[in-house]
């Protein structure tokens, strides 16, 4: 009696951490995957800027030059190259620039596409000049890295004190 009493307790604590486990485990896993896209999308951007910045200075207009950067991005940011034909082909299918532009800013959620598609969007709407437009917030983009990548960097010296002064430090005492 005893001993079936203590097995049905650990078969429901079994049931109890399996379940908790499936219900958690998916939504990591899913955090997981979009940390992955969005950083994915984000590495893309500073090359997609640049691609496109190219085809609008070689004359071509805003669709072909959406089209030519997805094509140019095939290899190297497969996810962004994806988003951008999809975009494109939402334009042919006679969706106007704005709601496409709008919609693949929606979908992605990462903060400095929106701030590209809000420049596309202002960019058509108000006719503006898109070469110089892109090449300064290319400019843009590519120091905002450089200053994420400096913060990482300063951060590293405060994450390493504890490991230091915990597991390298005592080594060092009983050496000495």
């Amino acid at each position: 009696s005893a001993s079936s009493s203590g097995s049905g307790f650990s078969m429901l604590a079994a049931a109890v951490c399996g379940a908790g486990f499936g219900f958690l485990a998916p939504d990591r896993f899913l955090k997981g995957r979009i940390a992955a896209r969005t950083r994915s999308l984000r590495e893309g951007l500073p090359a997609a800027l640049d691609l496109m910045t190219l085809a609008i200075e070689a004359g071509q207009g805003m669709d072909a030059a959406l089209l030519e950067t997805a094509r140019g991005l095939t290899s190297t940011h497969p996810v962004l190259s994806r988003e951008l034909r999809q975009a494109h082909l939402q334009m042919r299918t006679g969706k106007s620039r704005e709601d496409v532009l709008q919609n693949l800013a929606a979908r992605n959620g990462e903060p400095e596409l929106r701030k590209l598609t809000g420049l596309l969007i202002d960019a058509d709407r108000y006719g503006t000049n898109l070469g110089p437009a892109l090449r300064t917030h290319s400019k843009y983009l590519r120091t905002r890295i450089r200053q994420h990548a400096q913060e990482s960097a300063r951060k590293v010296g405060v994450k390493l004190i504890f490991p230091v002064f915990f597991l390298i430090f005592p080594a060092v005492l009983l050496v000495t």
